[in-house]
């Protein structure tokens, strides 16, 4: 079970106890960041997707990911959409089969949910070309998703962020999750 930050790396393994893990100082040593102030939410045990719009799903490293036209119906297409296809806690090799086989069996479909943390940003391998997202900060791009992700949607869900107020509150989302088997959790900076 690890800890991932916006910098993607590791922050935190469950061998060295949670107690030691209070600010994250990055592997170049540039940034440390404190975890109060900050978001944190579920890292579900999925496959990482990109929605670019018009129904194009794409995996992290801009490979198309086949999915029936249903699927995406209910997604805005003017807002790209960062996330995971994600079938449940514990399903990640199912998942991995689904989307690995490439063939688009509808009825496997329906399992599976695409979780939105975020809105892209460009990468050399993501071509995203979003209306100036990238200058939003972390809780304006949060505002604009729960404007175009309607709760209720059978096939895509916004993730709960929540703000960690002080080390407590910290300390019991992640044991909840660990406890209730989940992959771990991501922290989010107010600013980035």
């Amino acid at each position: 079970m690890e800890i991932e930050s916006d910098y993607s790396e590791p922050l935190y393994d469950l061998k060295q106890g949670l107690q030691q893990f209070k600010n994250y100082q990055s592997k170049s040593g540039c940034k440390t960041i404190s975890i109060v102030g900050s978001y944190i939410s579920e890292k579900y045990d999925g496959i990482r997707a990109v929605y670019l719009g018009k129904g194009r799903l794409v995996s992290a490293k801009g490979d198309p990911i086949p999915v029936p036209e249903w699927f995406t119906s209910q997604f805005p297409d003017n807002v790209p959409l960062d996330g995971e296809l994600f079938a449940g806690r514990e399903r990640f090799n199912h998942i991995s089969g689904i989307v690995r086989s490439r063939h688009v069996d509808e009825k496997v479909w329906r399992d599976i949910k695409f979780m939105v943390f975020d809105i892209p940003v460009a990468t050399n391998s993501l071509p995203v070309k979003g209306k100036g997202y990238v200058d939003l900060d972390f809780e304006t791009r949060q505002q604009v998703l729960r404007q175009v992700i309607k709760a209720g949607q059978p096939n895509i869900e916004l993730v709960e962020q929540h703000l960690v107020e002080n080390h407590e509150l910290f300390d019991w989302f992640y044991k909840s999750v660990v406890d209730g088997k989940g992959e771990g959790i991501i922290i989010s900076q107010r600013s980035l």
